[in-house]
């Protein structure tokens, strides 16, 4: 999910995903290594193929291969752009194949179907796609024209898994050999950094700070590590904390109850079956912000429901929207991305196409 913290992509934030923090400073933070940064290679006439491997093994969403996942919303997506699909606005479908996003293990029984990784949006509205199988960037205007193709093979990108975008640099996230890529819009190499050996498996995205740090989210945003400050170099203080203190907590396992914090505002989170997953999305340019709720029944077979939950600045719910988890042909770890404009996109898989979508929200009245 790419993102910014004061209007957050991950906030994907100038957006993009944001803040899930589980506040995880103090003294630990001072004991943190010092990721390097290491200038970037200088390019070679020919491309040495590079070996590659999923970043994320497409999981089931709770572990277990007898769950059922299920979504409130039953109708199928349509190709068409500007149509409706599942509740949902489509803005744009992409190709599979070369000529667009990239599919392995499909019609192979024996494996998972693993595809894109994540996206994000831009300051300018346009939509960066993880392409992690063919190991490349694409990147669509609003409507869905494609501006450009970035190719990470010369940037020796392991493991594609997620990206943030600034107005001058785009930010690769590499899984399989954790890296961070600093390319310039154009595709040119501009400086990567390597990930401290001890946040090895708990990365699950990237963000960029309010004032152009580079953050590692951790555990799905439940804490926030700061890689590079805003100088562009390598940070010391290990674990960030935003200016306005943001994070989602569940009051116990299996419990139906939890709440978030934004700035001095608590929401209090009740579900009908067990929580099993809650975070904050990211925080729009007005103030509002967006919490993304799991929720698994005890029944059998257990199914489970996302819901994406949009309050007011002082913590009133103004909307609820499914998620289409169901529906998604391959695992997309970072498949929700906040706009610029405070609306929130879905990247959608299906087998014969990908769809970028524009989640529509129920008014709070009319929401089950």
């Amino acid at each position: 999910m790419s993102r910014t913290l004061r209007g957050m992509r991950c906030p994907p934030l100038a957006f993009t995903l944001v803040i899930h923090i589980g506040l995880l400073v103090g003294a630990c933070a001072t004991k943190t290594p010092v990721p390097s940064v290491i200038p970037p290679p200088t390019p070679s006439p020919a491309t040495a193929s590079v070996s590659r491997s999923p970043t994320v093994a497409p999981p089931t969403l709770i572990g277990h291969p007898q769950v059922a996942f299920t979504s409130v919303l039953e109708a199928a997506p349509s190709p068409e752009t500007g149509s409706e699909a599942n509740g949902h606005h489509t803005l744009f479908s992409i190709p599979i194949g070369k000529e667009g996003v990239r599919y392995e293990g499909q019609n192979v029984p024996e494996k998972e179907v693993w595809g894109p990784q994540g996206f994000t949006v831009a300051p300018d509205g346009a939509f960066w796609i993880v392409d992690s199988v063919g190991n490349r960037l694409l990147h669509y205007d609003a409507t869905g024209h494609l501006l450009d193709r970035l190719d990470l093979d010369p940037h020796h990108v392991v493991g594609a898994a997620d990206v943030a975008v600034t107005d001058s640099h785009i930010l690769v996230l590499a899984i399989s050999i954790p890296m961070v890529y600093r390319l310039s819009t154009e595709g040119e190499s501009v400086a990567r950094y390597t990930v401290p050996p001890h946040l090895e498996g708990e990365i699950s995205g990237i963000t960029v700070g309010d004032h152009g740090e580079v953050i590692l989210e951790l555990g799905e945003g439940r804490s926030l590590f700061l890689l590079v400050d805003a100088d562009g170099k390598a940070s010391q203080t290990g674990y960030y904390v935003p200016n306005k203190p943001t994070y989602a907590s569940i009051e116990a396992r299996g419990a139906n109850r939890g709440h978030v914090v934004i700035g001095d505002q608590r929401v209090e989170i009740i579900t009908t079956h067990a929580l099993t997953g809650l975070r904050v999305l990211g925080i729009t340019p007005a103030g509002s912000f967006y919490v993304r709720v799991s929720e698994r029944t005890s029944t059998s077979p257990t199914q489970v429901s996302v819901t994406l939950r949009h309050y007011s600045t002082a913590g009133q719910l103004l909307g609820v929207a499914h998620v289409p988890v169901a529906e998604q042909h391959a695992y997309v770890p970072n498949g929700l991305a906040l706009g610029p404009e405070g609306d929130v996109y879905a990247l959608i898989t299906l087998p014969d196409r990908v769809e970028i979508q524009r989640i529509v929200f129920r008014p709070a009245k009319e929401a089950p």
